[in-house]
C-alpha cells in the first residue's frame, strides 16, 4: 500500500503543545494515541518518532494515566519497527517515561513528608484547644497516623510506578536493541521494591523477568519460529548479555535477602543455576561469591544444617583465592564453616534415603544448584575441614571443639570440665550464636549415642545432669532434653530405649541383632584392632617377617610394573599409530562430506534464493494487482455511498462489481438535473406562498411583542434581587469568619515577634562573624596574592636573564658555524677554478687535434678528386655533398634537372665528383661508402 501524501508531525507536536497550555491535556493525549496508532505514524522519521513518543510519555506521567501510556507505547513499539533505527527511539521513549514517573514519586514523597511535618507543627499548636475525646482518639489513632497519610499522599504515586515499571519491561522485553535498558529498569524496579519495602512488588517484578527468560529460551529453541521479531531476539550464548543477566538476578538475589524474602530468593537462586548451565564460560569470582553467601544465608533461614556449612565451604574455597582476601576474614569464615558442619545433624551422617524418591530428588536438587556431583554428607563435610591447610584458620577454641567432638574416644563424662568452658568463650564473643542451638542439638545427640552404649540402663536425673549444660547461660530444660532425646529415637539415631518415670531410670536395648545400629560391625572392628595391637607387642619378630615380605613383595610388583610399563608403552605406539590412521582417514572423508554438503548447500540456497525471488515478486504482482482492486472498488463504494446519502438514488452495494464509476455519476448527473428542476418549479409556487404567510404573521404579532417585554423586564428584577441578596449574605459570612480566624491568631502574635526578634539577632550576629571571617580571609588571600605576584616577578625576571644567555650563547655558535661554513665554500670556489683552468686548457687541445684531422681529410679529398679525373668519360657530373652528408645529384652540362639518373658504382659510368661545397670533413659513414666504390 503506497505511503501518505504528506505527514507532518511537527505540526502535531505544536498543536498538541497549545492544547495543553491552554489546559486541554486530554484532547492532546488522544490526538497523540491516534496518531501513534494510526498507519501514517510508520513513514515518519525516527528523530520525529521519538519527539511525538516523549510528549506522549511526559503527558501521561503528568496525568497519571498508566493503562493509555500502555496501550499507546505497544502501538509505537508495533509501528516503530517498520521505521530506520525505530527500536532504538522505542528504548529513548521507555526510558524517559520511567525517569518521569520517578521523579514524580520523589516529589510526591518530599510532599508527603513536609505534610507530616506541617501536621505534627499544627498538632502541637492546637493541642490546648483540645476536648478531652479529642485527646483520647489522637492517643488511639496516633501511631497509625503516618501509614494513613502515606495512604492518601503516596500510595497512588507508588502504584503508578509499579504499573510504570511492569508494562515498560513488557514494552521492551527480548530485544536485543533494548537489552542494556531493560537491565537498567530492572534494576530500577528492585530499588524501588527495596526503597519502599514492596515485598509483593517485588515477587512480581521477579516473576515478570522469570517469564521474559523462559519466553527466550522457547524462542531460542523454537526452529519454526520466522517472524520480525525472531531477527532481534536476545541471544544467550553471547558472553556480554549472559553476564548482564547474571548481575541483573544477582542484584535482585541480594534485594530479595534483604527484604527477607527468602522462597523467592531460592527462585532466583535457580535462575541463576539455569544462566550458569547456559554459560560457556566461567562466571566471575565476585559474582559466584555472593552467589554462595546468598545461598548460604537462604539455607540457614530454611534450617538445613548440611547444605549450609557446604555452601559456606564453596565461599571459602573460592574467597582464599582471591587477592583481596585477608586473614581475618579467613579466620572468621573458616571459624564458621567448622561450627556450621558441627552443627550438622547426626541424620546426614550416611546421606539421604535411596528408597524415598521425594527425598533423592530433594537432594540432588540442592546438590545442583552448589555443582555438586553427588548429594553430601556430615561425613564427607567434616573430612574436607579435617586438613591442616583449612585447620590453620580455625579459631583455637572451635578447633578443640572439633577435635573434641570428632574424636573416637569421645566421653561425655568429661564434658562438663573439658568442653563446656570453652563453649562459654564461644558463646560470649557473640559472633557464632546463630549456629548455637544446632550445636548443643549436635552434642546432645553424641551424648545420647554414647551413653547408650556404653550403658544399659542409667539414672534420668544423671543423664539430664549431663545434657542441661547447668549454670552457664546457654543451659537447656530437661523437657528440652527429653523431647531431644525422644526424636533421637524415632530418627533411629540410638537404638531402641524406654523411660521408667517411676523408678528414674532410662533402660537401652544394647541386644545388636534387635537394633537398628551397626554395633556389631563396630565391636568386631575394634576386636581386631586390639588383637593386632597385641600380637605387635608380644612378638618382635612378626613386624621384620612382615618388612621382609613387603619387601620381596615390593621388588617383584617393582619388576612387573616395569614390564607393564613396557608393554603399556608398546600399546600406546600402536594406537597412537592407528589413531593418526584413522585420523586422517576421518580428516579425509570430512573434507569430502564437507564439499559436498558445501556444493549442496549452495546450491540449495542458489534454488531458495530464485524460489524466493520468484514468490516475492509474484506476490508483489499481486499485492499491486489487489491494492488496484481495493482502490476502485473503494472509490465505487464511495461514489456509491455519498448518492445514497444524498438521496439521490438507492443503489445496491452487491451490484458495484458488475457496474463502473463513469456509469454512476452519470446516472447521478441524470438524477441530479431531473431532480433541480422539479426543486426549481417546486421553489417558485413556496416563494409565493411564504411571502404572504410571513407578511401575514408579522402584522399579527405585533401586539403580544410588548406584553413580552414588560413580563421579562418584570422577571430580571426579581432575579436580579435575589442574586444581590445572596452576595450580601456570603460577604457577611465570610467577613465573620475572618473575624473569628483573627481573633484566633492574635494569641501567637507577642510569641511570633519575640521569636521573630530572636531569630533576626541570631542572624545579624551570624552575619557580622560571617563578615569578619571574610573580611580576615580577603585579607590574607591579597597578602597571598601579592607574595605570589613578587615570587612570580622575580621568576621572570630569572628566566628572562637565563633567556638572553642562551640567546647570546647561541648567536656565538651560529657565527662560529657561519664562519666555517664560509671558509668551506671559499674552498669550493678554488676548486671550481682550478677545474675550470684544466678544462679549457683539455678544449684547447682538442681543437689543436680537431685542425690537423680536417687538414688530413681535406688533403685525402685532395688524392681523391685527382684520381677521378682520370676516369671521366664525356658526360661531366659534379657531386654535392648535402647537410646531411653523403648523397650524389646528377647535372647536365647545361645545368638543368633534366636526364638526371642514379649513381653507378661501374667504372666506366662513374661520375667525376667536383671538390666539396664546404671545408667540412667526411664522415664514418662517406668514408665507408667511398671505400665500398673502390673510391677510397
Amino acid at each position: 500500500m503506497a505511503p501518505p501524501p504528506a505527514i507532518r508531525p511537527e505540526n502535531i507536536i505544536k498543536t498538541c503543545e497549545h492544547l495543553v497550555k491552554i489546559n486541554n491535556s486530554d484532547e492532546a493525549l488522544d490526538i497523540l494515541k491516534e496518531f501513534i496508532s494510526s498507519r501514517k505514524f510508520k513513514y515518519v522519521s525516527a528523530p520525529a518518532a521519538e519527539s511525538i513518543g516523549l510528549l506522549f510519555v511526559q503527558l501521561c506521567v503528568v496525568k497519571k494515566d498508566s493503562k493509555l501510556a500502555k496501550e499507546g507505547l505497544f502501538s509505537y513499539k508495533k509501528n516503530a519497527q517498520t521505521i530506520t533505527n525505530g527500536l532504538e527511539t522505542v528504548g529513548s521513549v521507555v526510558k524517559r517515561y520511567v525517569q518521569l514517573a520517578e521523579a514524580s514519586l520523589e516529589k510526591a514523597k518530599a510532599k508527603a513528608a513536609d505534610a507530616k511535618s506541617e501536621e505534627t507543627i499544627g498538632n502541637l499548636d492546637d493541642e490546648d484547644d483540645k476536648s478531652p475525646e479529642a485527646l483520647l482518639l489522637s492517643i488511639v489513632s496516633d501511631d497509625n497516623h503516618n501509614d494513613r497519610s502515606d495512604r492518601e499522599l503516596l500510595t497512588p504515586y507508588l502504584k503508578f510506578m509499579y504499573d510504570v515499571y511492569k508494562s515498560s519491561l513488557d514494552i521492551i522485553r527480548n530485544i536485543k536493541q533494548l537489552e542494556v535498558i531493560y537491565c537498567t529498569i530492572v534494576n530500577h524496579s528492585f530499588k524501588f521494591c527495596e526503597s519502599f519495602q514492596r515485598k509483593l512488588e517485588f515477587k512480581k517484578f521477579s516473576e515478570l523477568i522469570r517469564i521474559h527468560l523462559q519466553s527466550i529460551n522457547f524462542y531460542a529453541n523454537n526452529q519454526s519460529h520466522n517472524s520480525i521479531n525472531a531477527l532481534n531476539q536476545i541471544d544467550l550464548n553471547n558472553p556480554a548479555t549472559l553476564e548482564r543477566f547474571l548481575q541483573l538476578r544477582f542484584n535482585g538475589l541480594n534485594i530479595a535477602v534483604q527484604l527477607e524474602l527468602y522462597q523467592e530468593s531460592f527462585k532466583i537462586v535457580e535462575d541463576i543455576h539455569t544462566l550458569l548451565v547456559l554459560s560457556k564460560r566461567q562466571a566471575k569470582p565476585s559474582m559466584m561469591l555472593n552467589y554462595y553467601e546468598n545461598l548460604a544465608k537462604i539455607f540457614n533461614v530454611s534450617v538445613n544444617t548440611l547444605y549450609r556449612s557446604v555452601a559456606w565451604l564453596k565461599f571459602f574455597n573460592l574467597y582464599s583465592q582471591s587477592q583481596n582476601a585477608t586473614l581475618e576474614n579467613l579466620k572468621n569464615y573458616a571459624s564458621i564453616i567448622v561450627l556450621s558442619t558441627l552443627s550438622i545433624s547426626e541424620s546426614f551422617s550416611e546421606g539421604y534415603n535411596e528408597n524415598n524418591d521425594e527425598e533423592k530428588n530433594k537432594f540432588n536438587r540442592l546438590s545442583s544448584l552448589l555443582n555438586l556431583a553427588k548429594p553430601p554428607t556430615r561425613n564427607s563435610m567434616i573430612s574436607a575441614i579435617n586438613n591442616p591447610n583449612f585447620m590453620k584458620f580455625v579459631d583455637d577454641d572451635l578447633k578443640s571443639v572439633f577435635n573434641y567432638l570428632e574424636n573416637d574416644d569421645f566421653n561425655p563424662l568429661f564434658i562438663q570440665s573439658e568442653l563446656v568452658p570453652i563453649l562459654s568463650r564461644i558463646y560470649e564473643t557473640g559472633r557464632f550464636k546463630v549456629f548455637f542451638n544446632d550445636l548443643l542439638n549436635t552434642i546432645l545427640v553424641k551424648i545420647f549415642k554414647q551413653v547408650s552404649k556404653s550403658y544399659s540402663n542409667i539414672k534420668y536425673d544423671y543423664l539430664i545432669e549431663l545434657a542441661t549444660f547447668k549454670d552457664t547461660k546457654f543451659a537447656l530444660s530437661s523437657v528440652a532434653v527429653e523431647n531431644l532425646l525422644i526424636t533421637c529415637g524415632k530418627n533411629q539415631l540410638i537404638g531402641n530405649f524406654s523411660i521408667d518415670h517411676d523408678a528414674n531410670i532410662i533402660y537401652f536395648n544394647n541386644n545388636p541383632f534387635t537394633s537398628g545400629n551397626d554395633s556389631i560391625k563396630q565391636q568386631l572392628s575394634q576386636l581386631s584392632n586390639t588383637l593386632l595391637r597385641s600380637l605387635y607387642n608380644t612378638d618382635s619378630s612378626l613386624i621384620e617377617k612382615q618388612e621382609a615380605q613387603r619387601s620381596k613383595a615390593i621388588e617383584t610388583a617393582n619388576k612387573e610394573i616395569a614390564k607393564e610399563i613396557e608393554e603399556m608403552e608398546k600399546r600406546r605406539e600402536l594406537l597412537e599409530k592407528r589413531k593418526a590412521e584413522e585420523a586422517a582417514e576421518e580428516a579425509k572423508r570430512a573434507e569430502e562430506a564437507k564439499k559436498l554438503r558445501e556444493e549442496k548447500i549452495a546450491n540449495e540456497k542458489k534454488a531458495e534464493k530464485e524460489r524466493q525471488e520468484q514468490e516475492a515478486q509474484r506476490r508483489l504482482e499481486e499485492d499491486q494487482a489487489k491494492e488496484r482492486e481495493e482502490i476502485r472498488m473503494k472509490e465505487k463504494i464511495k461514489v456509491a455511498e455519498e448518492i445514497n446519502k444524498a438521496g439521490i438514488l438507492d443503489i445496491d452495494m452487491t451490484e458495484l462489481k458488475n457496474m463502473e464509476i463513469d456509469d454512476l455519476k452519470k446516472l447521478q448527473i441524470e438524477k441530479l438535473t431531473e431532480d433541480q428542476r422539479d426543486t426549481q418549479e417546486r421553489l417558485k409556487a413556496l416563494f409565493k406562498r411564504n411571502d404572504h404567510l410571513e407578511r401575514a404573521l408579522r402584522k399579527y404579532e405585533l401586539k403580544f411583542l410588548e406584553e413580552d417585554r414588560k413580563v421579562q423586564k418584570e422577571k430580571d428584577l426579581e432575579e436580579f434581587g435575589k442574586m444581590k441578596a445572596r452576595l450580601i449574605e456570603k460577604a457577611n459570612k465570610e467577613h465573620e469568619e475572618s473575624i473569628k480566624l483573627r481573633d484566633r491568631l492574635k494569641r501567637i502574635v507577642p510569641s511570633y515577634e519575640s521569636y521573630r526578634n530572636k531569630i533576626d539577632a541570631t542572624h545579624a550576629e551570624q552575619i557580622k562573624k560571617l563578615k569578619a571571617e571574610a573580611s580576615a580571609k580577603l585579607e590574607k588571600e591579597k597578602q597571598e596574592r601579592i607574595q605570589q605576584l613578587k615570587e612570580a616577578k622575580l621568576q621572570q625576571m630569572i628566566r628572562e636573564r637565563a633567556e638572553e644567555a642562551e640567546r647570546q650563547r647561541k648567536a656565538e655558535e651560529d657565527a662560529k658555524i657561519q664562519a666555517k661554513l664560509e671558509q668551506e665554500e671559499k674552498k669550493k670556489l678554488e676548486a671550481a677554478e682550478k677545474l675550470k683552468s684544466e678544462m679549457a686548457a683539455q678544449r684547447q687541445k682538442d681543437a689543436d687535434l680537431l685542425a690537423k684531422q680536417r687538414d688530413r681529410e681535406a688533403e685525402i679529398e685532395k688524392m681523391l678528386a685527382e684520381k677521378n679525373k682520370s676516369f671521366s668519360s664525356g658526360e661531366k657530373y659534379r657531386v654535392n655533398r648535402s647537410a646531411s652528408g653523403g648523397s650524389f645529384r646528377p647535372e647536365s652540362r647545361s645545368g638543368s634537372a633534366g636526364g638526371a639518373r642514379s649513381f653507378s658504382g661501374s667504372a666506366s659510368s662513374s661520375p667525376k665528383p667536383e671538390e666539396p661545397a664546404t671545408d667540412k670533413p667526411l664522415t664514418y659513414a662517406e668514408r665507408m661508402r667511398l671505400k665500398r666504390q673502390g673510391r677510397l
